[in-house]
């Protein structure tokens, strides 16, 4: 009896020592801040692409099938295992989650990765957030010459984007947000949240107006001028000035007789460019005729200029956005008359490919 007295006696002391040290461990967890445990906020964003005039659920050219944040050390520290920067790729183009640690940051954030845009466009300077820039390939194929100082340039992609100076995620971010209290409500936490990406690639549209345009077959013309780059951080367009040769397609002849008419042509750019004062912009513009005028099919004849026009002032006067509208052959002076060659030699009125863009010398 002794004995099972003493097993009882221990017994009942083990449990109040095991008692009191869970007791303990529970009380040091409670203590325990949960910054410890994690390294990384977890920070919410969420874009609205409208103002760009992207839209994720209408998107046949997979212009905004994911979206880039891109952060940035203020102070150049290597807070991202050897570097100071870091690309978070988010598959929803609307949104998603990223793990950020503490520190200050610049933050960039567009459409697509870096790795989906074309061959003709890429980006440089990527490991900082003053210096990353969106630019044009050189075009090569094309056998026009180019202006001096100018650089003969293939289209751009799509490009939206929308960048912030600077975004602080501190240690107690790290609680608020893997504790999914009010996070909403906290406006540090909040700043990447409904973001506005800007289009700083603007749609450009030329259309002319030409006289005897049925004598045509085919059209080709090139804009002077604007830029071949853009800097993501501060939205500027900077030099060398990029001339881009393009095709003049959607020939439209205008009833009864189906002989004057227009064509038109629609491609990205990367817009006028914003840091060259008093910047001056052209659009030529020649023709490849159904029959040889004075022993040539190129109009105006070599030597010839082909037909050139000064858009610095409707290109200045463009407030919006979203695109920049050229209209030629309608100013007294700005007349485009093609030689009559009678009918139109079975094009029918809307034709909308003209076979091989011809050569328009740029000089």
């Amino acid at each position: 009896m002794e004995r099972n007295r003493f097993i009882r006696m221990i017994s009942g002391c083990l449990v109040g020592v095991m008692a009191a040290v869970l007791s303990l461990v529970v009380a040091s967890c409670e203590r325990r801040p949960l910054e410890e445990g994690y390294r990384t906020a977890l920070i919410p964003v969420s874009i609205i692409w409208s103002d760009a005039g992207l839209d994720p659920d209408n998107d046949p050219n997979k212009d905004v099938y994911s979206a880039s944040v891109w952060l940035f050390s203020k102070d150049g520290s290597p807070v991202f295992g050897s570097k100071s920067y870091r690309e978070y790729k988010l598959t929803n183009p609307r949104g998603g989650e990223i793990e950020v640690p503490v520190g200050k940051y610049s933050v960039l954030i567009f459409n697509n990765t870096t790795g989906d845009y074309s061959s003709n466009v890429g980006f440089r300077g990527t490991d900082k957030y003053d210096t990353f820039e969106y630019y044009a390939l050189p075009n090569t194929r094309s056998r026009y010459s180019r202006s001096e100082g100018e650089s003969l340039i293939l289209e751009p992609d799509i490009l939206a984007a929308w960048h912030l100076d600077t975004f602080e995620v501190t240690s107690g971010m790290i609680t608020r947000t893997r504790t999914r209290g009010n996070v909403r409500a906290d406006d540090a936490v909040r700043s990447l949240l409904e973001v506005r990406p800007q289009l700083l690639t603007p749609r450009v549209w030329v259309l002319a107006h030409v006289q005897n345009l049925s004598a045509a077959t085919s059209a080709s013309a090139a804009l002077l001028g604007m830029g071949s780059s853009v800097f993501l951080s501060s939205e500027a367009t900077a030099p060398p000035a990029g001339t881009f040769v393009f095709s003049l397609n959607n020939r439209k002849l205008e009833a009864p007789d189906n002989l004057h008419g227009t064509v038109e042509a629609r491609f990205n750019s990367f817009g006028p460019l914003s840091s060259v004062a008093g910047a001056q912009y052209g659009l030529k513009m020649s023709f490849t005729l159904q029959k040889a005028y004075n022993g040539s099919t190129t109009y105006p004849t070599p030597p010839a200029d082909p037909y050139t026009f000064d858009v610095t002032g409707q290109i200045n006067r463009v407030e919006a956005q979203l695109q920049i509208n050229l209209e030629i052959g309608v100013a007294a002076g700005e007349e485009v008359d093609l030689p009559s060659q009678g009918s139109a030699g079975g094009f029918g009125v809307g034709v909308s490919d003209w076979g091989e863009a011809i050569n328009v010398p740029i000089n």
